[in-house]
């Protein structure tokens, strides 16, 4: 597959000297002449809405602690985005503000489990899901994920078995790192598990704007009133809309009872507060920024099809089931003759810095997860360094 003519849309302009000027973590691990590919930031610019509020703030030095009604814009505007776009009815007198969406899991973990607790995690998952759960002492069940008509899928057969114990699932969809977009078929087989099972869902649905043309994202508490009742949604302007570092994200409760008894065992002073510039742009984000998140997901998906077809026809020892959503590309390396890490080997050898496979789960050292969010190319320059190696290896 080719990538069309170089230049035709702004995001083709984007060099790396510009981005390794950037203070994000992204560029700061590995130094020329390691092109980073790792930690979910794209490289594009910001939507120019969310530039102009926060140039704005800045010129009028609005950096004041923010008022009420600022951090109420927020939640309704968020709140009125799910509504809009994904059926979700969510309520902003049900929301909480958080600075993002792992504060929020390892919260409502805390708050709705006790130490040994079986949480259940479907794997490869993102990394701070493992991370909370062994921090906070609960008991993790894995439930690895299949491959099945659609890609990567949940093994419901051991889910059945693994809810009679657990006390909470962490669902993520679309799934980071497989880039899986969950049919409604798939989650109300989950939905009846929940129910039969009476465990209490945490759905991170922070990628769930970022799904390619024709696909769909539906939002777990959605399906019934009774799973609404029994989820937290957490949600973000920072994946969709490129503004991680502005820190600001919503736990939306499906019902009252559910929002106390998390509200009820977490001081609310250890929420922390949002800051300005973080509410100015996810308000904006929100209510101004439909067209450069749907011109976003078009570029992205030439690049997730670029993928695909680059490792399918030149790689053809790399397994990659291409994903429906989100900007990343998971791959298993087991067959390939490389020695130790996946992602230390790219880094050795194609000088492509990935993400590292065991942080996904510990069977997965011989994986990797690749970050396609960037200029078109610099990702042909990525995927032809890491083609290069891997065709080395054989020779």
């Amino acid at each position: 597959m080719t990538i069309g003519p170089v230049g035709t849309h702004p995001f083709d302009s984007i060099e790396l000297a510009s981005l390794r000027n950037r203070h994000g973590n992204k560029f700061a691990l590995w130094k020329e002449p390691v092109i980073p590919a790792w930690v979910a930031d794209m490289d594009f610019p910001v939507a120019a809405p969310i530039s102009a509020v926060v140039a704005q703030a800045v010129a009028k030095s609005d950096w004041c602690y923010p008022p009420e009604t600022l951090r109420q814009a927020f939640a309704e505007a968020g709140c009125e985005w799910m509504r809009r776009r994904h059926g979700l009815d969510a309520d902003a007198g049900l929301s909480v503000l958080l600075n993002d969406v792992v504060q929020g899991v390892h919260l409502a973990v805390m708050a709705l489990t006790d130490r040994r607790d079986d949480v259940i995690v479907h794997t490869p998952s993102y990394p701070p899901f493992l991370e909370t759960i062994d921090e906070l002492d609960r008991g993790f069940l894995d439930n690895a994920m299949v491959l099945g008509g659609h890609g990567f899928e949940f093994d419901m057969n051991l889910l059945r078995t693994q809810a009679r114990t657990a006390k909470l699932l962490i669902l993520c969809n679309p799934q980071n790192p497989t880039g899986r977009v969950m049919t409604r078929t798939e989650l109300t087989t989950v939905a009846e598990i929940v129910v039969e099972n009476n465990l209490v869902v945490i759905a991170d649905e922070i990628w769930a704007d970022l799904v390619a043309p024709g696909q769909q994202h539906i939002a777990f508490a959605s399906i019934s009133a009774e799973i609404a009742e029994r989820t937290v949604t957490l949600i973000s302007p920072s994946k969709p809309f490129n503004m991680a570092g502005l820190r600001a994200a919503l736990m939306i409760f499906g019902g009252a009872t559910l929002k106390d008894r998390v509200m009820g065992v977490i001081p609310s002073h250890l929420l922390g507060t949002i800051n300005t510039a973080g509410l100015l742009a996810g308000i904006s984000a929100y209510t101004e920024c439909d067209e450069w998140l749907a011109d976003t997901n078009e570029y992205l998906d030439i690049n997730r099809r670029y993928v695909a077809q680059r490792f399918a026809l030149e790689v053809p020892g790399v397994r990659h089931i291409p994903g429906q959503g989100t900007y990343v590309a998971w791959f298993d390396c087991a067959a390939l003759p490389i020695d130790g890490d996946a992602r230390h080997w790219f880094v050795k050898h194609a000088l492509v810095g990935l993400s590292e496979g065991k942080n996904f789960g510990a069977k997965h050292r011989t994986s990797t997860r690749l970050n396609f969010a960037t200029s078109r190319p610099i990702l042909a320059e990525i995927l032809d360094r890491m083609c290069r190696a891997v065709e080395t290896t054989r020779n």
